[in-house]
């Protein structure tokens, strides 16, 4: 019998680990849900990649987003998790832009909508059984998966540490990787859920353990399992021959599927600012207007020469937020010009008073009218301007504006 290896490409494992300190996942993919007060025991598989050695997929995850009308999807994987393959893609991601603005302006009344980071893993599900109180198993809820499971488990970055620590401890041993089906090691995690003080929100916690024995001067050693004398040899060839590519099953997205994120960026910004109590209409980038469903007065702004006109309100649509709409087969308006004068307003002029506008006025070049007083910004009328930046980096006033 011989097994041909992709190399762990240890490297790539320790940056990973590096960047863990500091729901939705496709059709393709099999995935191990872990439910609360849970316990899985499972082996990992080699790299699904020899080109790369990576054993895990960083992927990014924004959950509880009101689905578009007649959809069911609610988790949007952020633009992010394509990083590595499109350098600057993560700056385009129109859904990612609303929930971060949405976030700056409702605070803590905003719901857990922030991208969630996993480490996706692909395994060999052994067994699993439910917790008890005190964290321990209970016997009469364990059970052997049979035949076992091959599927895909996410990790957190705390729970991914602890793994990547324990995976290159066991490579470096003389029993060598811990992803060769005839010397495997058995991990397990467990997922608690702790109340919280004072009847606060209650608090997750994975924990990552091994199966082994405590060694005096070397604490716990791993046990070793030979994977073809517990499954047999048909499993175990069909399993390491037919690992799942996780970086063919986030494929980068179409131009359609872009597209229609833009549109679904618009109905997550009317449909949680309406939830939340609704705000001031705002213009998303790139898709259609929005404002809130709950009617408000606009406050009155400086007059501003050759200032772009002031969108119509929408129709209303019953218990939906409020959408301007568009006709079929019919091209939407372009945007009004930029002021002729644009190049004429200066950063102290944007200091002193609001111009109205929901991004800034371009200079020569397409360049955005910048704020150039840095420690400032946030005393400027026209500070919202930031959240429109297109820039892929942050500028020196955003950077400000945090600090401020």
């Amino acid at each position: 019998m011989n097994f041909n290896l992709p190399a762990i490409n240890y490297g790539t494992l320790r940056a990973q680990l590096d960047t863990a300190k500091s729901g939705n996942y496709g059709d393709r993919l099999s995935f191990m849900k872990v439910e609360p007060q849970m316990q899985v025991f499972f082996y990992i598989l080699p790299p699904w990649s020899a080109a790369t050695g990576r054993l895990a997929k960083e992927v990014f995850e924004c959950y509880n987003l009101p689905p578009m009308q007649g959809k069911k999807r609610s988790i949007h994987t952020s633009w992010q998790t394509h990083e590595s393959v499109e350098p600057g893609i993560s700056a385009q991601d129109p859904i990612l832009k609303v929930v971060r603005e949405i976030k700056e302006l409702l605070g803590d009344k905003t719901p857990n909508i922030l991208p969630s980071r996993k480490f996706q893993i692909n395994i060999i599900l052994r067994s699993h059984g439910k917790l008890d109180s005190s964290g321990q198993m209970i016997p009469s809820t364990y059970v052997q998966v049979s035949p076992p499971k091959v599927c895909v488990i996410a990790l957190t970055p705390p729970a991914f540490t602890t793994l990547s620590n324990m995976v290159i401890a066991a490579g470096e041993s003389p029993e060598g990787r811990p992803d060769n089906p005839l010397a495997a090691v058995c991990y397990c995690l467990s997922r608690e859920e702790k109340a919280g003080q004072g009847g606060g929100r209650s608090k997750t916690i994975y924990t990552i353990g091994v199966e082994g024995r405590m060694v005096a001067g070397k604490g716990i050693v791993p046990d070793r399992h030979n994977l073809v004398e517990l499954f047999g040899e048909k499993f175990v060839e069909t399993a390491y021959s037919t690992i799942t590519d996780l970086d063919a099953a986030y494929p980068l997205p179409s131009e359609s599927q872009r597209l229609e994120a833009q549109h679904w960026s618009s109905h997550i910004k009317g449909a949680l600012t309406a939830k939340m109590g609704g705000t001031a209409p705002r213009t998303v980038s790139g898709a259609v207007h929005v404002q809130s469903s709950v009617p408000q007065t606009a406050a009155p702004v400086a007059p501003v020469e050759q200032s772009p006109p002031a969108a119509a309100p929408a129709p209303s649509l019953p218990n939906e937020p409020f959408f301007d709409t568009l006709p079929k087969n019919e091209a939407p308006t372009p945007a009004p010009a930029p002021p002729a004068d644009a190049q004429a307003v200066s950063g102290k002029d944007i200091m002193s008073k609001d111009l109205g506008l929901d991004s800034p006025p371009k200079k020569a070049g397409g360049l955005p009218v910048c704020f150039e007083h840095v420690d400032d910004v946030s005393k400027s009328p026209n500070s919202r301007w930031c959240n429109t930046c297109t820039f892929k980096m942050p500028c020196k006033a955003k950077a400000g504006m945090k600090k401020a």
